[in-house]
């Protein structure tokens, strides 16, 4: 096992400037772990889009390690702490270059990482993991939904005492053309919500929908389905909403919003989100999407998400591909995106240890 160098990752002002090598350093790692699991640059970011994430700590705190070895970067491990008060969780991340794996590297920074967690009186470190999909082996979700083949990062989390919790399937959508299908679908659903109109913006997020909106994306939290996984409920209100919003706009991401309005009340009772990179917009991310449970039965999911994703090739037709993660329990949701045609292309999983 290689003696490993491990130093702190300096926050730096600008990504460019002489104390962010580290930064870039660890940027660089993501990266090449995106390319090498995806097979292509959709999932990279700049040093300058990742920057404000990290500088940002009000909701979370992100700490980074480089692992050197004879001085030369071998890995990275980060940890991210949810800032809501009670939060029990440290959410861990490794990266280490493919032509280090199986010299122990890996195993010394988990080590690092939990006692970090544990350090912030933390009980819950959790991880996040992506496959291509494979044959052979595989091992199922605590849920009892979906599967990850037993490849050599799932053998890794096992071995080091995570549980998988939940699987979630990472979806594709190709759009092209006219687009008549997604036009009927949310022409079929329109006729089924009338009780609600939509309201559609981008970020960042007009000031009288600021507190609707802060509350919707609270529920995420607490109306998403999480399996066994703790997830602490997040404390919305306008100025994170706010926060949120100068992260990605200052990092070069458009936000596409369109959200339905319950007409009687007034009240937002739905809402999805669309993220492009303005600088490369060929594909676009599927962020939130939720349904408050009282508003659910009136075939929303398909209305907003039909209506948001035309608004969004309207304003960039280069977009020619939409990427969206659901957990494998989530079949409502699930069955909207088989219905506007996203097919799997990968799967994911969320794994979590109990520290105490």
């Amino acid at each position: 096992m290689p003696d490993l160098t491990l130093s702190p990752v300096a926050v730096p002002s600008r990504a460019d400037d002489g104390d962010g090598a580290d930064f870039r350093e660890l940027i660089a790692l993501r990266n090449a772990h995106y390319r090498r699991v995806r097979g292509n640059d959709e999932y990279t970011m700049t040093p300058e889009q990742a920057l404000p994430h990290w500088q940002d700590r009000s909701d979370r705190l992100m700490e980074g390690l480089l692992a050197r070895v004879d001085g030369e970067v071998v890995a990275s491990g980060t940890v991210t702490f949810p800032q809501e008060d009670g939060a029990v969780t440290g959410e861990m991340n490794i990266r280490v270059t493919p032509d280090r794996w199986g010299e122990g590297i890996g195993s010394q920074l988990v080590t690092v990482l939990e006692r970090l967690v544990a350090e912030r009186g933390r009980t819950s470190a959790q991880g996040w993991s992506e496959h291509p999909e494979s044959d052979g082996d595989r091992l199922a979700a605590a849920t009892g939904y979906g599967s990850l083949p037993r490849d050599h990062v799932t053998r890794f989390l096992v071995r080091h005492g995570f549980v998988l919790e939940q699987v979630y399937r990472n979806s594709r959508l190709l759009i092209g053309g006219d687009l008549c299908d997604i036009r009927d679908l949310t022409a079929d659903a329109r006729s089924a919500a009338g009780a609600y109109r939509t309201i559609s913006w981008e970020a960042p997020t007009p000031e009288e929908h600021l507190d609707g909106f802060a509350w919707m994306k609270s529920r995420m939290s607490t109306d998403a389905p999480a399996g066994g996984v703790d997830v602490p409920e997040q404390a919305w209100d306008a100025e994170r909403v706010r926060r949120l919003d100068a992260k990605r706009v200052e990092g070069g991401y458009r936000v596409f919003v369109t959200a339905a309005q319950h007409r009687a009340s007034g009240q937002l009772a739905a809402f999805t989100e669309l993220v492009v990179d303005a600088d490369r917009p060929l594909s676009a991310n599927q962020d939130d999407t939720l349904v408050l449970k009282a508003h659910r039965g009136h075939r929303l999911g398909m209305l907003l998400k039909g209506e948001n994703l035309l608004r969004m090739r309207e304003a960039i037709p280069e977009v020619a591909a939409i990427d969206t993660y659901n957990a494998e329990e989530n079949r409502p949701m699930l069955s909207i995106n088989e219905a506007m045609g996203f097919v799997p292309v990968m799967y994911a999983g969320e794994w979590q240890k109990r520290l105490s």
